[in-house]
């Protein structure tokens, strides 16, 4: 793996935060690998971003998770990525509430 593939990173910290098999999440190393890719991108890529407040939200940094997934969901707005915004103000209201990207939903 190329250790500077913002793609990759980004899918592997995705994967660390909401893996089925709970031995194979690492919150912290996903929000490493995240940033990682949020500064390879210089902050330009709403998904991204969105798996950066995961990986936060992961960690239960629930304030970071709520300003990363503004972030992610404003960013997709301006660029027309309506689902990635429409995904991104889903999560935002998990964080705000202390919730995880991968809590199960209320049925």
């Amino acid at each position: 793996m190329d250790p500077n593939d913002p793609i990759a990173l980004n899918d592997l910290a995705w994967i660390l935060t909401i893996a089925d098999k709970l031995e194979l999440r690492d919150g912290e190393e996903a929000m490493r690998l995240a940033k990682k890719a949020v500064e390879l991108t210089q902050t330009s890529e709403p998904v991204i971003i969105g798996t950066l407040a995961a990986a936060y939200a992961q960690t239960g940094q629930f304030s970071n998770a709520v300003e990363m997934a503004n972030l992610a969901r404003d960013l997709a707005l301006v660029t027309g990525q309506r689902e990635i915004a429409a995904k991104n103000a889903e999560l935002l209201i998990r964080y705000s509430s202390g919730q995880t990207a991968d809590t199960p939903q209320a049925p």
